[in-house]
């Protein structure tokens, strides 16, 4: 339970920033809802996009973890 913070860095273009609420279902499922997500297409910042509660929900199915990478599958929550 909590919020994370998921970066995406495409070089030597493309960084992007989601921020999100985090539940874990079980060990390898993690419910997240977006809050916001922010780019940067080089030295450009683009406009942040704010979610409204409880209209981005996914399910992410961790495959692999550790302090470095992480390689998972996502699909849209049911609600």
């Amino acid at each position: 339970e909590g919020s994370i913070k998921n970066i995406l860095v495409i070089p030597p273009l493309l960084k992007g920033a989601l921020v999100a609420s985090q539940r874990v279902r079980n060990p390898s499922t993690w419910e997240i809802e977006f809050d916001r997500v922010g780019n940067m297409l080089g030295p450009f910042k683009l406009p942040m996009k704010q979610f409204e509660p409880g209209d981005q929900i996914r399910l992410w199915e961790i495959i692999y973890l550790d302090d470095d990478l992480r390689i998972m599958r996502a699909r849209r929550a049911e609600t």
